[in-house]
């Protein structure tokens, strides 16, 4: 459940990429695999992965006044993180080994082995806000039933939390959003089980100005800290890579 949940948020690639991380498999699906007895040690319950859906590296841009002469030249910049437009059904495969088996069975193992670790596996899904409502929906059913993840930090635009939390399927995972009106989904009552979790920036920003003694920080601080509603989570977080 949310109250127990304890989230550990990682780059696929930066996660094992140095070599200090001391794994085979750098910087990718299988490094992560390596460093399960890390994340146990830690006392993590669940790793949320930055984009894992294929996206471009290199960020183009267009030159030329019109759609017909315009051009798509490379801007000098990468795509590190991943947010933007993707391929929302395909896993990245630069995140693959690719040693031994293929892309889509390499991220199948991580989150096989995640689980017998007794970790859940929550990727982010980015939305530009062009997907129809039904194709978001679809998408997420994909990789719950393709990949077997655990739910979903939703991110961008568009996404139609409503209709993903009264989905059979996915109403069972755990949906993370900065925000959701849940009164008006659960109609003032209290659910079974606690499925969407609101992602709480004004934690961050209040607890942050608590530790370098901002004046008047204890009424908000104790708020933060209580806030606990019946029918969602709250993800609380003081660090991200903003």
């Amino acid at each position: 459940p949310f109250d127990e949940t304890i989230l550990y948020r990682m780059h696929v690639r930066g996660f094992t990429k140095h070599a200090t991380s001391k794994v085979k498999h750098k910087g990718t699906y299988l490094g992560i695999v390596e460093k399960i007895p890390y994340l146990k040690e830690l006392g993590i319950t669940a790793v949320e992965l930055m984009p894992v859906t294929e996206f471009d590296e290199i960020m183009m841009s267009s030159s030329g006044s019109g759609f017909h002469n315009a051009k798509q030249e490379p801007t000098g910049y990468v795509n590190y993180w991943g947010y933007g437009p993707s391929y929302l059904y395909a896993v990245k495969t630069a995140y693959a080994s690719r040693e031994t088996m293929s892309v889509e069975g390499e991220f199948k193992t991580l989150v096989k082995e995640l689980h017998k670790a007794g970790i859940e596996c929550i990727p982010e899904m980015y939305f530009t806000g062009k997907e129809l409502p039904g194709e978001i929906v679809s998408v997420l059913r994909y990789w719950v039933e393709e990949y077997h993840v655990d739910g979903f930090h939703i991110l961008g635009e568009g996404a139609p939390l409503d209709l993903i939390m009264k989905d059979g399927l996915l109403a069972g995972t755990k949906i993370m959003a900065e925000g959701m009106d849940t009164a008006a989904l659960y109609k003032n009552r209290r659910p079974g089980k606690r499925c969407f979790a609101e992602y709480n920036l004004g934690f961050l920003q209040d607890m942050r100005r608590f530790l370098k003694s901002d004046e008047d920080m204890v009424p908000a601080v104790q708020y933060r800290i209580r806030h606990n509603p019946d029918d969602h989570g709250v993800i609380n977080y003081i660090t991200c890579q903003d």
